[in-house]
């Protein structure tokens, strides 16, 4: 009979983390079975709760009320069920962690749910679910360093919770006086930072959020890797996020942009974009030497570049030798850009393709923080190519003149 049931009591905690239901069946007083089956009944519970309220979930998706329990209206019969459940595994052993955060789950009381929650924390600090219920009563209450030590310790301890945690951490950061106490706990080195790099790609939404605290990541982290920074500015800046995207492009840059880097392509469009394409565009003939190109009666882009200049006027000078072709001209468009608002028409000019410099007239306004430059290029009835071997910008003042090498201003 002793080997029975020690046989029986085996296959009980074999199953109690997969197929609790059947732990308990045999072993009604295994308080991780127990507990395991509440959290599966308040994980369906809520998602059913969710949807019914018309937030449908995606794949891999854990909202914070998801385990806050905050705003979910579960049935009577959920409720009574994860009550059971958790009652359960306080009666196997009254230091079970999940038992105690699932009834801080259930109260309507915050300050008995944040009572069950601490006595919880103390417990065992490996309970997930509880350090972010905890966390988020701390940060609803302004400790935000309780508050980030527990996002912390949630971060630490499992991966599997980053859907759930790192959209809190986001939106702490965007509270005002929040930035810097999230860009601190960042700037530690955590060993989640390149997780939650990984995680903000996946979820784009979060790039204008998660864009101010990459200046806080620890230099030798390898969330500081150029690929992350290369992606953030393309996307940031597809998603018209401009201000954002520079924010990016200064973290990842210890020099600051030139407009006379022809062939420095790596962060574009705050860098200069070429674009091959098959009728028309560029591409890198040397260092600092670009070659522009379109085949007999075609035209299109050749060359764009997402700037940052202060209001006033400008030329654009590019250096142009060894023409191809015949009747090409050189079109140079400009637009201002912001991150809201209608998209405006581009501004052209025209000039011929061929050897010599070429000067475009910029003007800038008050109200153009940032503006979209593009070149394109228009063949006559002979494939055009040339060699574009210096671009300047030159920006002129009241009574004088001055020549930028640093025209972004970035």
């Amino acid at each position: 009979m002793a080997a029975a049931y020690s046989s029986l009591y085996s296959l009980a905690i074999l199953n109690d983390r997969g197929n609790p239901e059947f732990a308990a069946m045999i072993s009604p007083l295994l308080n991780r079975s127990a507990a395991q089956k509440a959290d599966i009944r308040i994980v369906t519970a809520g998602q059913e709760a969710l949807e019914a309220a018309g937030q449908r979930l995606e794949a891999g998706q854990v909202p914070p009320s998801l385990f806050t329990g905050i705003g979910l209206d579960l049935s009577e019969s959920d409720r009574r069920y994860i009550e059971n459940a958790a009652l359960s595994g306080l009666e196997a052993s009254p230091l079970t962690p999940g038992s105690l955060r699932q009834l801080a789950f259930l109260s309507d009381s915050t300050a008995r749910r944040e009572k069950f929650l601490r006595l919880s924390q103390r417990v065992s600090k490996r309970d997930v679910f509880g350090a972010l219920q905890l966390a988020e009563m701390d940060l609803r209450k302004n400790d935000l360093d309780a508050g980030m030590a527990g996002l912390n310790r949630a971060l630490v301890v499992s991966t599997r919770l980053d859907s759930a945690i790192f959209p809190v951490l986001m939106g702490a950061a965007s509270m005002p006086g929040f930035k810097h106490r999230v860009g601190k706990l960042i700037a530690d080195g955590p060993v989640w930072d390149q997780r939650m790099m990984d995680w903000v790609l996946a979820n784009p939404q979060y790039l204008p959020a998660a864009a101010p605290l990459i200046g806080y990541l620890d230099s030798g982290s390898p969330a500081r890797d150029p690929g992350y920074g290369q992606q953030f500015v393309d996307i940031l800046s597809s998603n018209r996020n401009y201000a954002e995207a520079f924010e990016v492009y200064e973290s990842f840059n210890q020099e600051r942009a030139r407009a006379a880097d022809l062939t420095r392509t790596a962060y574009a469009p705050i860098d200069w974009r070429p674009i091959d394409n098959y009728d028309s565009g560029s591409r890198i003939f040397d260092d600092g030497v670009l070659e522009f190109f379109a085949n007999p009666a075609r035209q299109g882009p050749v060359l764009q570049r997402i700037m940052r200049l202060p209001p006033g006027a400008y030329t654009v000078s590019l250096k142009l030798a060894e023409e191809v072709g015949s009747d090409a001209a050189l079109i140079f468009s400009h637009r201002c850009v912001a991150n809201e608002g209608p998209e405006l028409p581009f501004q052209d000019a025209r000039q011929s393709l061929s050897n010599g410099v070429k000067r475009f007239r910029l003007v800038i306004g008050s109200g153009c923080p940032f503006q979209e430059l593009e070149f394109r290029v228009a063949a006559g009835n002979d494939a055009a190519s040339v060699l574009v071997e210096r671009l300047v910008v030159e920006r002129h003042s009241p009574g004088a003149s001055q020549t930028s090498d640093d025209p972004g201003e970035v």
